[in-house]
């Protein structure tokens, strides 16, 4: 195909033989030819029609160049006059450059000929098929088709199948640190091909090393697991029509608002958030599964003063649990309903939310007003009933630090604060009976501020003693030394065949805390001394009535018997423990020792010592007599 020729005569009809030019003649150069004469173009489809085997390109035709040689005596036009031409004794160059022309005309010409056409293939196409000289056009490459984007959605589905199956693990390491202990199973493992008696004897030593689990628990959720995937509430559209809090109604565009903290950053500058929309977010943060959306739910609740004031109430604060299996809400107070008591009772349960729940509770607490302050410390104590805050890792933790922010929330004015402390006592005492739930309640307040240790003392002081109305006075002066040991006569503080060993824990726990530093026992010594040297004599009183508490711990400490049932072990660990404590911090100052290198006219004389020799002499005296008759 010529340079020039047009591309459509590719696709044109096969010219017809009388139209071919002539390309067997050229014209002949004279002796002194400007230029060759160009043989005719060629068709390029009639080339194309006519070639047997075409090759891998288009063929451009060649082009038949015949040269004369010139002569030794050319003169060449245009050149200087011989006359004035300073270097004519030089041989001519026509013959200088024809010396070696003779030994090159053959190759010379071979390349002339073939120097302007397409070389060609190396390989040609040997099929019966036509194709055509113009360049392949490539299918088009998208950026992204199916295939590809069917592989990127299966790695986002494995990936959050990974992130899934990690939670599930982190879940189930949460649940229980102690596997179930089955004693029967264990036995017979331990003792395969035994007599039975022998391995019945194994069980019941396996079951006096448990725990006490058939005591009965106030559960506070339901046994039957919630759905995993908890339900949403719809989002409330219509109270987000005005300005700013319309940038919401985009349903994209609406996660991505509340994660950079824009919503958060409008209420702080006193943007007022509307009521449907913070009761909206107060139910997403137990039910939402995204860790950014659920703390800026959080951050966001937790900033809202004016709507946190108003609209949280003891009734949406247990709403915010029933969705998680939790109890639900009543004002009418009574007893709490008990179920007997499980090793597992929630197998598998997630309890992730409870711990957001949590951590809202603990950042709103001093925007709550004070009554649903005291509705939330309630609740939270009918928490600590359960067991599963103190057996799941990190809930006591976050149960305890929301009760510290509840308590220091509390109005510090002494008339309202007994207030609140009565509240808190009369719902306790009014809700279970046992001594050991209400230490259990009780033992989980936290003890590192002021009002939590004079709440604590409150409430121990009005479940030691068993009487209503004593949390509204200050343990200090409601509680005395006599009544202490009123309390430790009684018979639950006697060991006994039917004693219930769980009870004396609790209640040594009880005496534990209401006893505390002994500062109010000291104080009421000082008051009642009339001597010259009142502090002398007041704590002399004072050391001895705390010597009497520790002989009567001792005394029960000593009864009880020594066997492998754990729970009397717990009692006397407790007991010895609090002994202790008793001698070396509360007294003022540790008994005297008595070591052999006292002297013994040093030593007091019994006093019960004579009584001791009265007795061995009527002993004696009727012996004697009974055998002289």
């Amino acid at each position: 195909m010529s340079k020039n020729g047009d591309i459509r005569g590719f696709f044109g009809k096969k010219a017809s033989q009388t139209s071919r030019p002539d390309t067997s003649s050229a014209s002949q150069l004279g002796p002194e030819p400007k230029q060759a004469t160009k043989p005719a173009p060629v068709a390029a489809s009639e080339l194309w029609l006519d070639s047997p085997d075409l090759p891998s390109s288009p063929i451009t035709p060649q082009k038949n160049v015949t040269k004369t040689p010139r002569a030794r005596d050319t003169e060449i036009k245009g050149s200087d006059d011989e006359d004035d031409d300073s270097d004519s004794s030089f041989e001519s160059i026509g013959a200088m450059l024809g010396r070696g022309r003779n030994n090159l005309g053959a190759a010379s010409q071979n390349v002339s000929a073939g120097f302007m056409t397409t070389p060609k293939a190396k390989r040609i196409a040997r099929g019966g098929f036509h194709r055509s000289p113009l360049t392949l056009q490539q299918q088009p490459k998208h950026k992204f088709d199916f295939k590809t984007l069917l592989n990127h959605v299966k790695q986002d589905n494995a990936f959050d199948e990974s992130v899934r199956r990690a939670e599930a693990a982190m879940a189930e390491a949460e649940e229980e640190l102690e596997p179930v202990i089955n004693p029967d199973k264990m036995a017979g493992e331990a003792m395969a091909g035994e007599d039975e008696s022998k391995i019945e004897k194994l069980a019941k030593a396996i079951d006096r090393t448990t725990g006490d689990e058939s005591r009965p628990r106030a559960y506070f959720f339901d046994f039957e697991e919630p759905p995993r995937d908890l339900k949403k509430k719809p989002f409330p559209k219509k109270s987000v029509k005005a300005k700013p809090w319309s940038i919401l109604q985009t349903e994209s565009s609406r996660n991505q608002m509340f994660i950079h903290g824009l919503p958060t950053t409008l209420a702080r500058k006193g943007k007022e958030l509307p009521d449907e929309l913070y009761l909206w977010i107060l139910d997403q943060v137990c039910v939402e599964n995204d860790a950014q959306l659920r703390n800026q739910y959080i951050e966001l609740a937790s900033s809202c003063i004016d709507d946190t004031n108003r609209l949280v109430t003891a009734e949406k604060l247990y709403g915010m649990l029933e969705t998680l299996g939790g109890a639900k809400y009543s004002d009418e107070g009574g007893k709490l309903p008990l179920s007997p008591g499980l090793q597992n009772p929630y197998p598998g349960r997630d309890w992730a939310p409870l711990r957001y729940f949590l951590e809202l509770l603990t950042r709103m607490a001093r925007n709550l007003n004070t009554e649903t302050n005291l509705d939330a410390i309630k609740m939270l104590l009918r928490l600590g009933l359960d067991p599963i805050i103190v057996t799941m890792a990190g809930l006591q933790v976050a149960h305890s630090t929301a009760l510290l922010e509840l308590i220091s929330a509390l109005p510090a004015a002494p008339a309202r604060w007994e207030y609140c402390c009565k509240s808190i006592c009369d719902y306790l005492y009014t809700s279970v009976e046992q001594a050991s739930q209400r230490s259990f309640a009780i033992s989980m307040l936290p003890t590192s501020i002021p009002p939590g240790v004079d709440l604590q003392r409150r409430l121990a002081s009005e479940a030691l003693l068993n009487e209503p109305n004593l949390g509204a006075k200050d343990p200090g002066q409601s509680v005395t030394i006599h009544d202490i040991f009123d309390r430790m006569s009684e018979p639950d503080f006697q060991i006994t065949n039917s004693t219930d060993f769980g009870e004396l824990i609790a209640l040594v726990t009880l005496l534990d805390i209401v006893i505390h530093d002994g500062t109010h026992l000291y104080r009421a010594q000082l008051a009642l001394s009339t001597s010259t040297a009142p502090e002398d004599e007041a704590r002399s009183h004072y050391d001895a009535d705390i010597d009497r508490i520790v002989v009567g711990l001792k005394i029960l400490h000593d009864k009880i018997s020594d066997n492998t049932l754990i729970l009397k072990k717990e009692v006397k660990l407790s007991l010895d423990g609090m002994m202790k404590r008793l001698k070396n911090t509360v007294r003022s100052c540790p008994p005297p020792k008595i070591t052999i290198f006292d002297d013994d006219k040093a030593e007091k004389e019994d006093k019960f010592l004579p009584r001791q020799k009265d007795f061995m002499k009527k002993w004696t005296a009727a012996k004697k007599s009974a055998v002289e008759e």
